[in-house]
């Protein structure tokens, strides 16, 4: 089996992930990387033993040997990259959202068709086995065809505050929304039809970050099947950092509840209880199932969802999440956004 030429476009916390997952893997060989922080480049070329590094993805993308390219830039900033490695003939993997627009998500989406590459949205959760296990139950008919799901995902304010220096710039929907969507379009496999939502503009605000506190929607589905979708990232940092959020100390509320014809599907994907530290000083309850180093490898439902693009570009394979199902999603929470803000019901369009 040939190794195919992999470069990285955003190396901050995710897009160190890619990283180590296209150093790892038998299939790919990591070329280069690119990140407009050139000391956070410098690091990471460094840390990987990675050749080339550089400031502009440009530069990365000129290069003939890399074939596919990760890209994992703030959620706002995917259209111009996706769309210029796909003129460049490059299969594509960006993280979630595809775009926060959707015309953005129409430019990158039609530059992947147009140019014929692949375009895969990292929609990790699907690989997810509490998820998994709910999935497989809902197809092969145990509990019965799903007509209500009820989905919290929720940050402390870390999230907003010092993790993401540019919260202002894009909403809780989109860093944590988009993922329950997802799960509930793969669950009910279906497509929204309209949106009813609400949001608050309180806490955040009061520090100088202008961005909302929470939204709550309710999102209903063309064959009848409900979401009720909530997201929030201001509640206390005192909870404790979990799952994902061991790499930076965020504090992760995560619940599903999948009523079915014939069953009831309950799920806590996070936090993982199968391991919690404590010391005199402090205490942590670290990742165990996400993304975790075995022994000298990287494992996990995070880092299965990259192998798997990995798996789709060198056997040339059709991705399990599509640029179809980026599109769809943010189409849902732009209406979430425009819902919120007129307080009207509004199509999913």
């Amino acid at each position: 089996m040939r190794k195919v030429g992999f470069g990285v476009i955003g190396v901050g916390t995710w897009g160190e992930n890619h990283v180590r997952v296209f150093k790892q893997n038998p299939n790919a060989e990591l070329i280069a990387i690119a990140d407009i922080n050139e000391k956070r480049a410098r690091e990471i070329s460094e840390r990987y033993r990675i050749k080339e590094y550089y400031t502009d993805y440009r530069e990365l993308l000129e290069n003939p040997d890399i074939e596919a390219v990760g890209i994992a830039t703030p959620d706002f900033l995917h259209r111009e990259p996706c769309v210029m490695a796909a003129e460049a003939g490059k299969d594509i993997l960006v993280e979630k959202p595809l775009a926060t627009t959707v015309q953005d998500a129409e430019a990158i989406l039609n530059a992947a068709r147009k140019n014929g590459v692949k375009l895969m949205v990292d929609f990790h959760n699907r690989w997810n086995p509490p998820c998994v296990m709910a999935k497989k139950a809902i197809e092969e008919g145990e509990v019965g065809d799903p007509i209500y799901l009820y989905a919290r995902l929720n940050n402390t304010k870390l999230s907003p505050t010092r993790f993401l220096k540019w919260a202002s710039k894009s909403k809780v929907i989109w860093f944590l929304t988009v993922h329950t969507c997802d799960l509930a379009r793969w669950f009910f496999n279906d497509e929204a039809e309209r949106v009813y939502a609400v949001s608050r503009s309180k806490v955040l605000r009061s520090m100088g970050i202008d961005t909302p506190d929470f939204y709550t929607a309710i999102v209903e589905f063309k064959e009848g099947a409900v979401v009720n979708l909530e997201s929030c990232w201001i509640i206390p940092n005192t909870i404790p950092g979990v799952g994902w959020g061991e790499w930076f100390g965020l504090g992760i509320d995560f619940k599903l509840e999948i009523v079915c014809r014939r069953g009831t599907i309950y799920l806590d994907p996070l936090p993982n209880y199968t391991a919690r530290k404590y010391t005199d000083e402090q205490y942590s309850w670290p990742d165990m199932q996400g993304a975790i180093q075995l022994h000298d490898r990287w494992i996990g439902f995070a880092i299965e969802s990259i192998n798997h693009f990995v798996d789709c570009v060198v056997n040339d394979k059709e991705p399990l999440v599509t640029g179809e199902d980026g599109l769809a999603v943010t189409k849902i929470m732009c209406a979430v956004e425009e819902s919120a803000r007129t307080g009207k019901i509004v199509e999913v369009r």
